[in-house]
Order: C-alpha cells, then sequence, then structure tokens
C-alpha cells in the first residue's frame, strides 16, 4: 500500500476544515491513524499559544531569547499532547511518524544566502521547544519520524539528528532518528530570486556545507513535493518550474529522495 501526499493539500488555508475541539475553537492540531503503515500528527506551529516570534524590529530582542526555557512553538497543551502522539505512535506498531507543520525544525545556519545565519521565526528561535522533542524522541527510542515543513520559500531535506547531544555521522546519518523534507511555495521567490541557476546552485551547495544535518537544498525552483509511503520506505519526489517560468505550470521531476525504512537516513540518487 502507498500513500501520495502532496503538501499543498495537507494544510491548505482556502477551505475550512473541521472544529477538533467543541471547547477550544482555536485548536487546528490534530492527528490521523492510518492503519499500522503511519500517523499524520498536523501541528499550530504558528498561532496556538505560541511565545513571540520575530517581528522585524525586535529580532534581536528575540536572538537574545531563543535559547530560554520557557519559550514554545505551540504552548504546554499542545506540546504535551504532541509528545503523547509520538509515543502513542511507536506503541501501536504504525511503522512511521509523520509530522506535518509550518516551519523549518533542523538548526539550519543560512549565512551563505543572508545577512544573517539565523532565522529565529523557525524551530531554531525556540531551541528548548526542539530540543524537548528530541529528547523525547530519543528517549524513548521513538524511529522513522519524517517532519514536513514549508514556509521558507525553499527546498530542503535533512537528517532529524539532536546534533552536540548525541554521536552523529553526516555521511552513514549513523545517529540520526528521522528526516525532515521541507518545500518551497509554488510562486513566492526564495534565495534563488536574482540569481543565475549556477549561482543558486552554489549557495546550495553552500548550506549543505555549513550545515552538517543537511543532505540537500535547493532555491532556484518553485513548486511542490509528493510524499509516497509505503511500509519499506519513504520517497519524496519534488516537481517545479524556474523562477522566471509562466503558466501554465507543467511539472518537471528534479528531485527524487528516499529514505530507507529504519535506517533513518536519506539515499540521494543522482537524477
Amino acid at each position: 500500500m502507498c500513500h501520495a501526499v502532496e503538501i499543498g493539500d495537507v494544510a491548505n488555508d482556502r477551505h475550512s476544515i473541521r472544529q477538533v475541539d467543541m471547547d477550544d475553537n482555536l485548536r487546528i492540531w490534530r492527528s490521523f491513524k492510518m492503519g499500522k503503515l503511519f500517523d499524520l500528527i498536523m501541528l499550530d506551529t504558528r498561532n496556538y499559544d505560541r511565545s513571540i516570534t520575530t517581528l522585524n524590529w525586535n529580532n534581536q530582542y528575540i536572538e537574545d531569547l531563543k535559547d530560554d526555557a520557557g519559550r514554545s512553538l505551540m504552548g504546554s497543551h499542545q506540546e504535551n499532547w504532541f509528545y503523547n502522539q509520538l509515543s502513542e505512535s511507536h506503541e501501536r506498531g504504525a511503522t512511521w511518524r509523520i509530522v506535518g507543520n509550518q516551519i523549518i525544525f533542523s538548526r539550519m545556519n543560512n549565512s551563505a544566502v543572508y545577512s544573517n545565519e539565523l532565522n529565529a521565526d523557525q524551530w531554531d528561535g525556540y531551541t528548548a521547544n526542539r530540543n524537548r522533542t528530541l529528547h523525547h524522541l530519543y528517549s524513548n527510542e521513538i524511529p522513522n519520524t519524517a517532519f514536513l515543513a514549508g514556509d521558507s520559500h525553499a527546498n530542503w531535506v535533512s537528517d532529524l539528528v539532536w546534533l552536540d547531544e548525541t554521536p552523529y555521522d553526516q555521511a552513514t546519518g549513523t545517529g540520526a532518528i528521522g528526516v525532515e523534507f521541507a518545500g518551497t511555495a509554488v510562486s513566492s521567490s526564495g534565495y534563488g530570486a536574482g540569481r543565475s541557476i549556477a549561482n543558486s546552485t552554489d549557495r546550495s551547495a553552500a548550506l549543505v556545507r555549513d550545515n552538517r544535518e543537511l543532505q540537500w537544498a535547493e532555491g532556484y525552483y518553485r513548486g511542490y513535493y509528493e510524499l509516497f509511503i509505503s511500509p519499506e520506505e519513504l520517497n519524496a519526489q519534488y516537481y517545479g518550474k524556474p523562477l522566471h517560468a509562466t503558466f501554465p505550470f507543467v511539472d518537471d521531476l528534479y528531485a527524487d529522495l528516499m529514505q530507507a525504512l529504519r535506517l533513518s537516513h536519506l539515499a540521494i540518487p543522482s537524477i
């Protein structure tokens, strides 16, 4: 059995969603069980009880606060629910845990493409919350977790790893406990805007160089990715067109990335 998930359909803000909790009309976080194949855990890392984020005028203030233990992307109610969902999924024997959230989970040094290496609007601005999440995964030995993310207007694929806390081999993936797939937008520009494809490719290579867990990055193309899920593997296929492409939008497959079952590491074939 194989499921294809288009990220644009997972959290499509053009359509209403069923209210999860009659006593909490702000809650959109929820989960879905797909047999023993996977659990889809959808978070709200944008609005629900989130500690203050960057608003341009307060960037330095947030950078000073980013490691504060009290900061949370989702509030204690949702955060505790999230950890319970991860544990229950593992205990019931689901092969995969697919976590949908709005922003990049993995640590990211952006200095190769932006003047400020830190984007504190992502999980990088909430390091205690990220550390609590990784601690829960590692201490409970919960494998095969895949984070799905967007918002950054670029494509990223990373090993899910607790850097500086657990041994990690970038070449083999030893020490990683999962993977993160992040997609670009269909039309919004990314770090490839105003660059040639060659320069954009060089900047992508520099990002991979500067971030140990980052296995692949791409900022020139606009599009989406599909995630194919089977008991043996996850396979993310990225489709897109260059920034200057005109409509009609005809999809081109330009990356095919796979995470093998229980290896918790990416296999990146030549395309």
